[in-house]
């Protein structure tokens, strides 16, 4: 699994977070998340030593990632969000570094498998690929008429979908076709 696709699938849904419409504990969420993949692409040999560009990104993530930097449980809202957006920024430049060097192959989100279902055998919590990488979790979905469903995601545009897709579950989730 390439695990630069997974990161890019996350950064974009930080990246489309709201300060309006996210809870505290959805920033500290997403702040925890952004830690980890920040810490996984500093990890990784991305040229640091190539050019003056790179080793200013490196510089500028090891900063962000001071622990006196990063905010806390008593850190205001407005300012952990404001953070957690000016890391994403610089996750999604490492991304690309991590692309260029790595190349993208195909990927799912993890603890996942791809099943093909029909419209109807949709289900919450399922992963649809709104973008190729980018995996979105359908929150909610409706269906207006028979054979149509209109998924929903906790960020992003609804789609509509009217013929068998392809989605990932969690593993710990069977679909009804695979109990006959």
């Amino acid at each position: 699994m390439n695990e630069g696709r997974v990161i890019r699938a996350d950064l974009a849904i930080i990246s489309s977070m709201s300060m309006g419409t996210t809870t505290r504990a959805e920033i500290d969420g997403a702040v925890r998340r952004l830690i980890r993949h920040l810490n996984y692409l500093l990890s990784q040999d991305l040229g640091w030593d190539g050019g003056r560009e790179a080793r200013d990104l490196f510089y500028a993530t090891h900063r962000i990632l001071e622990a006196d930097q990063r905010p806390g449980a008593g850190t205001p809202s407005y300012s952990a969000f404001h953070w957690l957006k000016g890391a994403s920024a610089l996750g999604l430049k490492l991304v690309g570094l991590h692309s260029s060097r790595f190349g993208l192959a195909a990927s799912m989100p993890p603890g996942t498998r791809e099943e093909t279902v029909e419209v109807h055998g949709i289900q919450v919590d399922d992963y649809y690929e709104t973008q190729p990488g980018v995996f979105r979790q359908v929150s909610n979905m409706m269906a207006p008429r028979y054979g149509v469903r209109v998924l929903h995601f906790h960020n992003g545009a609804p789609v509509v979908v009217d013929k068998p897709v392809i989605v990932h579950r969690l593993v710990g989730r069977q679909s009804y076709a695979s109990t006959w």
